[in-house]
């Protein structure tokens, strides 16, 4: 047996140690054209995205991505530990809390078509009914996280194909010092042409230099 060491056996490097220090939450109609990828170029920059539009500013909880599973086990006689496990369930929210009010913020929040916000022409007032109906309104969602300084961004991506509101928070209209604010969780369902429920991206000219000491090239 080789002699070795301790970190020799348990290596650590904080420049492998990520944080979203800015982001964001993109909303697309269910028909916006799915990105495949964030980048496309050897020297990594951000792709335009079609179709999406920003919620704005959200609050510094940032966006809360949640994950929830079920599980059926086997028992067997004799046996400590379950013989087979299959997963059940799975589902995955999306919390965030919109500062902004405009038009992606009310169009998520009321659960109403973004097409239907249409401002009075001539006092320009804006008047929403929460909606009756009993089908949510799907959207495409897109999590955007930033680390790292100019030229060598880290890129986190959470993509959800088909999300709808599943719960929206109290609105609180008080002076003092938080704003009007849009709190909804999103809940992600399996997108049938995409095949999936998430895709999660890492990318950027900071996670390609960091390929190595990440152990993925």
């Amino acid at each position: 047996m080789t002699a070795t060491t301790f970190p020799a056996l348990v290596p650590t490097d904080r420049a492998n140690v990520r944080k979203a220090l800015k982001g964001g939450v993109l909303i697309g109609a269910s028909t916006a054209t799915l990105p495949t990828a964030l980048t496309s170029t050897s020297t990594p920059v951000l792709d335009t995205l079609t179709g999406f539009s920003s919620l704005g500013f959200i609050s510094d909880s940032g966006a809360v991505v949640s994950d929830d599973e079920s599980t059926s086990d086997v028992k067997a006689w004799g046996e400590l530990y379950p013989v087979r496990r299959d997963v059940t369930s799975r589902t995955t929210t999306l919390k965030v809390t919109g500062l902004e009010t405009n038009k992606m913020t009310l169009s998520t929040y009321f659960g109403v078509d973004p097409s239907t916000l249409t401002p009075d022409e001539t006092t320009g007032e804006l008047i929403i009914i929460d909606s009756t109906s009993s089908t949510p309104i799907t959207f495409r969602v897109l999590v955007l996280s930033q680390d790292g300084p100019a030229g060598s961004e880290f890129w986190i991506g959470k993509l959800m194909p088909a999300a709808s509101v599943t719960a929206r928070g109290d609105q609180t209209f008080a002076s003092g010092d938080d704003p009007v604010e849009y709190d909804y969780t999103f809940t992600a369902y399996e997108d049938a042409a995409a095949g999936f429920a998430v895709k999660t991206f890492y990318a950027g000219p900071g996670w390609l230099a960091g390929l190595s000491a990440m152990g993925l090239s």
